[in-house]
């Protein structure tokens, strides 16, 4: 007598047999994997975020205090070493407290940005496993209930059954949470050390702009120096305008002395 051979395991038979759990774990690994590709296509890259190029030429601009060319050349780029900068030269004329209170508020959304989408692969990584637990119990529950119902003599093949789905839903569950919980870390340990990068770079450039500055009586802020037409710092608009002001003191003492 020939032996039987033994049914061909496909997945489909897999997912069919490991009950209703395989459904939401099936859900959970279409989302794992979108988030997985979208973060590796379309995810932070340190020159993306601090473009080597931009930040050599704001530094000059900035070392050379042409601080309106440097806003410019900060709302041309669509980055977040840009947005940090253009936040620090706008806030020039508060305190130093009140700059760095800025800067952190601007790095909380730059961090949110990018990692953006992590929360759900992380979702994903938590719940995979007590999906396949929550399988698991399932089908030892279905096997338990055939041996109370026939005995131990009862039909192997609903005790088989019961056994493959318990196996069944417990390992999808550690196939979908392990490589979401691997690329979860690898991502968000990456977009934390190009944060990491940004925030050292802000606070350096805090650093250096109020103490250069704040010896030459401070600056205005650039959004002021804008809108009147000014080129740079406060002090040449001081110097224009007391150019502007002396003739008409001129005017007001002869009027004094006649």
């Amino acid at each position: 007598m020939e032996p039987i051979a033994p049914e061909a395991t496909t997945l489909f038979s897999m997912i069919s047999r490991g009950g209703w759990a395989m459904i939401p774990l099936l859900l959970c690994s279409i989302v794992a994997l979108g988030v997985i590709i979208e973060r590796a296509f379309w995810g932070p890259r340190l020159q993306k975020v601090l473009p080597t190029s931009l930040l050599q030429q704001l530094l000059s601009l900035i070392r050379s205090r042409q601080l309106e060319q440097a806003l410019q050349l900060c709302r041309l780029n669509n980055s977040a070493l840009s947005r940090v900068v253009t936040t620090i030269l706008t806030h020039l004329h508060l305190p130093r407290g009140e700059i760095m209170d800025a800067v952190q508020v601007m790095g909380r959304r730059e961090a949110a940005n990018l990692q953006k989408h992590l929360g759900a692969l992380s979702t994903v990584a938590a719940v995979g496993p007590l999906l396949g637990l929550l399988g698991t119990v399932v089908g030892m529950i279905t096997m338990f209930s055939a041996l109370a119902q026939q005995g131990v003599q009862g039909s192997a093949t609903q005790v088989s059954a019961g056994i493959s789905e318990a196996l069944i839903a417990t390992a999808t569950g550690l196939i979908v949470a392990v490589p979401s919980l691997v690329f979860y870390r690898f991502y968000l340990y990456r977009a934390r050390g190009i944060i990491s990068q940004l925030e050292t770079l802000a606070f350096d450039l805090v650093d250096e702009l109020t103490l250069s500055y704040s010896a030459s009586g401070g600056l205005g802020s650039i959004e002021n120096q804008h809108s009147t037409g000014a080129d740079g710092a406060r002090q040449d608009l001081t110097q224009q305008q007391t150019q502007q002001q002396t003739p008409q003191q001129v005017v007001r003492l002869h009027e004094v002395h006649r």
